[in-house]
């Protein structure tokens, strides 16, 4: 048997012996490829599109978008971009039947898939402790906000150290005689030891973050402030929570998928009936990534402005009209916040732009 057969049987091995049985009978059912197609179809259009949007942003108006907070949001904007064109893959997987049992092309969907989400993890944990330092540590966190090399480091680390570690787990299953169980579904092409290790990576994510949120939270309310810094401390207070929020759809989107794959891991007696629930629940996870440019996107009033420009710019092919942006040169503005001194926020208005 080579890698590029099909495989027609809905009972795979998972493992050298047949001991781990996985059912996968879903991938017969007419709803199923309905399913499919339509959520990769929407998650590839939203995806691409907003995700274009905030990076485009961030790189056309880096003089409003150059704190540490927006280097984040792009690199998380990237990582959903790759789920994007992830999804591509898998809806030509989808409709093309000559690749859907070659392990080379199905490796490359589910690896893409899997360096994106590991990424976005990553990502998330990176804003989630940026906002700590923001809220309980306000004055350093003001010291390194603008140390923009630091946090592109930081996250090209969220790239490169998730990508080598599952590139080289991918080239090992690809090996030897691990082709002979190649099916290009979730559950089948990753190890059982695999499986364990990336929701349970899933799971460090949602509890990290959750902490630090919740001591977020409770340093938001019992920290007294003094009236002059209440307006920056409101400022800083309502960007935590909109990454907050972020979060908070990541847990919603992806809670059903790890609950599921931990059923399977406790009780192996679930394990044939419960993956092909798996194969569903994995796409409200995929859903995610067409919703997070929503969230602190269009949430967000430099972000909002910054879209009409580029829109206007491309659509209309004329001249810009002035469209005035709140420069937050020290965002949280942490001394002031911590010692009540006043503030002036710059307000600076991007020039016309003409197309030549």
């Amino acid at each position: 048997m080579n890698a590029s057969t099909i495989f027609t049987s809905t009972i795979v091995s998972r493992s050298d012996n047949d001991d781990m049985l996985v059912e996968f009978s879903c991938k017969n059912r007419r709803t199923y490829t309905v399913m499919a197609l339509v959520t990769s179809a929407i998650v590839c259009v939203f995806t691409l599109f907003g995700n274009t949007l905030i990076i485009v942003s961030v790189v056309r108006f880096k003089r409003f978008f150059k704190t540490s907070l927006y280097v984040m949001i792009a690199n998380l904007a990237a990582s959903d971009l790759v789920l994007g064109l992830a999804m591509i893959l898998m809806f030509v997987k989808l409709i093309v039947t000559d690749v859907q049992g070659n392990i080379e092309f199905c490796m490359a969907a589910r690896v893409t898939v899997i360096v994106s989400y590991a990424t976005s993890s990553m990502t998330l944990v990176c804003i989630a402790a940026d906002r700590f330092m923001a809220v309980v540590f306000p004055l350093k966190h003001m010291l390194k906000t603008n140390q923009k090399k630091f946090f592109c480091g930081l996250m090209a680390a969220t790239w490169i150290i998730p990508g080598t570690v599952i590139i080289a787990i991918a080239v090992r299953l690809t090996s030897g005689e691990t082709k002979d169980i190649a099916v290009c579904r979730t559950g089948a092409i990753n190890e059982f030891s695999v499986d364990v290790v990336s929701v349970v990576f899933m799971i460090i994510v949602i509890v990290v973050c959750t902490i630090l949120y919740f001591i977020i939270l409770w340093t938001v309310k019992v920290r007294p402030l003094k009236a002059l810094a209440m307006r920056q401390h409101k400022k800083t207070v309502k960007k935590t929570l909109l990454m907050l929020a972020v979060s908070a759809v990541f847990v919603v989107c992806w809670l059903p998928f790890i609950i599921s794959s931990i059923i399977t891991f406790v009780s192996p007696s679930f394990e044939r009936s419960a993956s092909c629930v798996r194969e569903f629940l994995i796409f409200l996870g995929y859903l995610n990534s067409s919703v997070n440019w929503v969230v602190y996107g269009l949430s967000n009033r430099k972000f909002r402005t910054a879209f009409r420009q580029i829109i206007m710019c491309r659509c209309c092919r004329t001249k810009i009209s002035n469209n005035t942006l709140k420069a937050q040169s020290l965002p949280e503005n942490a001394f002031n916040s911590l010692y009540g001194l006043s503030s002036n926020i710059e307000r600076i208005s991007i020039q016309p732009v003409t197309l030549h």
